[in-house]
């Protein structure tokens, strides 16, 4: 699955292969690829340091390939949420993703989870030089 363009990934959570992360760029398909869950996160970044989530997610919908006519059964559909300067997100912006509840939870803690860990803390505030330089190298 291709990143979008200028965007490197700085985090990827561990996951079980095939993720939908390993499906062909297209994205997609006549039949139901296999893949071990149907959705997937990165944390990713540009060479500025303007972090991103990126979340893709396996659906169900009648769709054609605009290039060729040919008609599918299931595409991947991509969000793209901005993280603030704290590389935070508000929960309720996993929705645009067509995510459950259940998933958004359990992907909110994970990811708060590693937030907690990569974000720099000085005087119990985050230090965004810090950060952005580490997100800088990270993307680089």
């Amino acid at each position: 699955m291709p990143m979008p363009n200028g965007y490197y990934p700085i985090y990827h959570p561990l996951y079980k292969i095939p993720g939908v992360f390993d499906l062909h760029k297209r994205g997609r398909f006549k039949d139901r690829p296999f893949v071990t869950r149907n959705w997937d996160y990165r944390v990713i970044a540009d060479l500025e340091g303007k972090a991103a989530l990126f979340v893709v997610k396996l659906v169900e919908e009648d769709n054609m390939d605009p290039d060729t006519r040919i008609p599918y059964r299931f595409r991947i559909r991509e969000t793209l949420l901005d993280l603030d300067e704290n590389l935070g997100f508000k929960p309720e912006d996993l929705e645009a993703c067509m995510l459950d509840t259940d998933i958004q939870e359990s992907m909110t803690t994970a990811y708060t989870e590693w937030r907690n860990a990569y974000v720099p803390i000085e005087d119990n505030q985050t230090d965004i030089p810090a950060l952005e330089k580490k997100i800088r190298t990270a993307a680089a």
